[in-house]
């Protein structure tokens, strides 16, 4: 005759169903989403994707992150700019002003794009890579970035980048940003107004 099991002690089971609720709310929280907000702004980055947040206010927020031992920052920012309602007219706007920003660096190639962003803001694509002195031993810059109009404010400028270091010219051709800049981008969802504390 198999022996007569005795009913779990109350205490017991009461601090094992503590326990296991504990667990599925860690497991929960380990699969939310990074969020950072900034003006105009709300990121929500994939979990466990290794961004480490280095820099934040309330106009803009800084990550960082390395792949295969090369340094990879992406920025969100937010700018006030003369109001541009029109889109073509944003659109020539943001690409001379980003070309500026450029001007600064020696460049390799560079392309700019006209689109809509998901939301339907006008928005300003834009790639290339660059050579910068300044960033000795990994002077070779990728970048991908977005400029885009925010929806609410024509003079509201909300800009993405991604950008990768390298050490070669030839390193910097092979570096591919686009699948980690879309889902970065994808990220960011358009708000009104700013935080109330800086991040």
């Amino acid at each position: 005759v198999p022996p007569e099991r005795k009913p779990m002690p109350t205490t017991l089971l009461g601090l094992t169903l503590l326990a296991l609720c504990s667990l599925q709310t860690q497991l929960h929280a380990a699969t939310l989403p990074e969020t950072a907000k900034i003006d105009g702004l709300t990121i929500q980055l994939p979990p466990d994707s290794g961004w480490n947040r280095i820099k934040g206010s309330a106009r803009q927020i800084v990550f960082e992150r390395t792949v295969r031992d090369q340094p990879v920052t992406l920025s969100f920012s937010t700018t006030a700019i003369e109001p541009q309602p029109e889109n073509q007219a944003f659109f020539r706007f943001a690409e001379a002003r980003q070309a500026q920003t450029f001007s600064k660096l020696e460049k390799v190639s560079v392309h700019y794009y006209y689109g809509t962003h998901k939301q339907g803001s006008p928005c300003v694509r834009y790639d290339g890579i660059f050579k910068d002195k300044n960033t000795q031993p990994l002077p070779f810059v990728s970048v991908r970035g977005l400029l885009c109009r925010h929806p609410v404010s024509s003079g509201k400028m909300i800009q993405m980048e991604l950008t990768q270091h390298s050490s070669t010219r030839e390193a910097a051709y092979k570096t591919d940003l686009s699948e980690t800049a879309d889902q970065a981008f994808d990220a960011m969802q358009f708000t009104d107004g700013t935080p109330d504390v800086d991040r």
